[in-house]
């Protein structure tokens, strides 16, 4: 139990702490590795410090089991899991004002596989890689889609433009060539729209792509690592339109987990 403490106290800790913090980054001199891990992690614990005060969980997007996330899970003691890492959900019950939620760490596949498949580590295969994948064509398809539709108001504009010119020149009913202006007005803000949702569109792809670059085609679930976190430590999808945003691990391979989970930490196994 705390213990309220005076002005004075506070400092003498502080002070006692920060000299404990300059020994210990002193005492790295041969690995500069891990004086740059640890000055990230005091950084980034800084930081989300100062993020708790004025966040607020209903301001992310709603995350489902079997969902993708990428989060900073920290800095590692020993054994320990920690870093930036993607993340599979397996919250069962994730209301958007819960600050947190509950995950399951993934690794890559690295080349000698059988030294990562210890007991409580899943091979997920590409499920990942290839549902991000999938989620890039079809962004490209509607990128397609949109540039055609563009192509057509374009044309559109061009031929309404012409319409105008021909009744000036006729000296048509001014009425009538009001109401083609405002058609024309019409077209030329829908098409602005268009233009603005391809831009969006194909920046979406482009982030996709890098992310694509990063990641490794095949995935480890490191069950034993199962942990509950902020939703602050969250870095990708905080939004729907966000990169990682509804990518997620196939149906058979969030039922492994799940009955890995089963193994690990309940005493009945299923039937």
């Amino acid at each position: 139990m705390g213990f309220k403490k005076s002005q004075e106290e506070i400092q003498r800790h502080k002070e006692e702490t920060l000299k404990t913090l300059d020994s210990l980054l002193s005492g790295f001199t041969e690995n500069p590795s891990k004086v740059d891990k640890i000055c990230y992690w005091i950084k980034d614990y800084a930081k989300y410090i100062k993020q708790e005060e004025n966040f607020k969980p209903s301001n992310l997007k709603a995350y489902k089991r079997g969902e993708i996330i990428k989060a900073n899970l920290g800095f590692n003691v020993g054994a320990e899991f920690g870093g930036l890492h993607y993340c599979v959900v397996v919250s069962k019950d994730n209301s958007i004002y819960n600050p947190v939620i509950t995950i399951v760490p993934l690794t890559s596949v690295k080349n000698d596989i059988t030294k990562s498949m210890h007991k409580g580590n899943l091979l997920l295969g590409t499920t990942i890689f290839d549902s991000l994948m999938k989620k890039l064509e079809t962004t490209r398809s509607e990128c397609g889609q949109l540039i055609e539709t563009c192509k057509k108001t374009n044309l559109e504009c061009e031929q309404e433009r012409a319409h105008i010119l021909q009744m000036v020149s006729q000296n048509t009913d001014k009425d009538k060539i009001l109401q083609s202006q405002n058609s024309l007005a019409t077209i030329v803000l829908q098409n602005q729209r268009n233009l603005m949702l391809t831009y969006e569109k194909l920046n979406e792809a482009d982030r996709m792509i890098n992310e694509l670059k990063k990641m490794k085609k095949g995935s480890i679930a490191l069950v034993s690592q199962i942990t509950t976190i902020s939703k602050i430590r969250i870095y990708n999808p905080k939004r729907g339109s966000d990169t990682l945003a509804n990518v997620r691990v196939s149906n058979e391979n969030m039922n492994m987990i799940d009955a890995e989970i089963r193994e690990l930490y309940t005493l009945n196994k299923q039937v």
